[in-house]
């Protein structure tokens, strides 16, 4: 999809360029101080996970207001790239000033600002809030916070970014989807680099980490991943890679444990899955033993998956 005001009279620019932004992310207030030498382009992507938008227009301002947010039940994360002249980012009482290659993540379901200089661009990233979270838990903390695109991680996400998005192909479905969930595994990488951890990671063991996670969420339906061969995967030692994990305080097992809790929660309140017996779903993503799975599963959500799948249908009924 394609939205350019460059075909239009002076006085019709902004009037299309408003409803253009309206309709493409989520309802908005648009205003700009010099309306009558309006300019802007939106390039839009849609892909079974993520959206992905080329943006560049003369200065303006956009608002996500308090009565936009109770008109849409829609939430996504926002994660922008600025790749051209400046942007002011405002939410939940952070500022974020970006400056080429700086980055920044904010949140449809809050009150946002930007405000972008004369010619800016900007790569936008649109990502399923529980994508996120999976990846990063205090995602929503860091909305309005900037990611220096000079630092080496910045640098790193950013190129990389940039780089994948030229990558997708209409009749490669598997090499999209991989590609959809590096990248959201590169924006939770960003992200995280805003936090402070006991043990920082460097830049090549943050590329290394998201390889072996998008390579563990890929092969949850194989019985026999493990440690072993994801190690052998990545080409590192298992001794090696388990002490990146931990850096994370993590474990290369307890990931794959949880990756494949988390997608068979994601199957049981699918109804693309509802003929499928759980322990069917339960196969499908790696576990043999039942009895040992439903411990699993109730500790991890507090429910067995039974409770689990009925509490989803009489929400989804009431």
């Amino acid at each position: 999809m394609r939205y350019n005001t460059s075909g239009l009279t002076s006085a019709d620019r902004f009037a299309y360029w408003h409803d253009a932004i309206c309709e493409t992310y989520v309802r908005l207030g648009c205003d700009a101080q010099n309306r009558g030498d309006f300019n802007g382009s939106i390039e839009i992507e849609r892909h079974s996970s993520i959206e992905i938008s080329r943006i560049t227009g003369a200065t303006h301002s956009v608002m996500r207001r308090k009565r936009d947010i109770q008109s849409s039940s829609d939430e996504a994360f926002l994660f922008s790239l600025q790749t051209a002249k400046h942007a002011r980012i405002g939410q939940l009482g952070n500022v974020a000033l970006l400056a080429p290659g700086d980055m920044a993540l904010y949140l449809t379901s809050a009150t946002y600002q930007l405000d972008l200089t004369d010619q800016f661009s900007q790569l936008v990233v649109r990502v399923p809030v529980g994508k996120l979270l999976a990846r990063l838990p205090n995602a929503r903390a860091l909305c309005g916070k900037r990611i220096d695109g000079q630092a080496q991680i910045g640098r790193l996400i950013g190129q990389n970014l940039l780089a994948f998005t030229e990558q997708f192909t209409p009749n490669n479905l598997t090499l999209n989807a991989t590609l959809q969930d590096t990248m959201i595994d590169m924006v939770a990488a960003g992200l995280a680099s805003l936090t402070t951890q006991k043990v920082e990671l460097s830049s090549p063991e943050q590329m290394t980490l998201i390889r072996a996670k998008s390579f563990i969420r890929e092969n949850l339906d194989n019985i026999n991943l493990n440690r072993t061969i994801v190690a052998g995967e990545i080409g590192l030692s298992v001794r090696r890679l388990g002490e990146i994990f931990s850096k994370e305080d993590q474990s290369i097992s307890g990931f794959i444990r949880a990756q494949r809790l988390s997608q068979v929660a994601a199957n049981l309140q699918d109804v693309r899955f509802s003929s499928l017996t759980i322990s069917e779903i339960a196969l499908r993503n790696g576990f043999q033993n039942f009895q040992h799975f439903s411990t699993l599963f109730r500790k991890e959500f507090g429910l067995s998956p039974r409770e689990y799948r009925a509490n989803k249908v009489q929400s989804q009924s009431s």
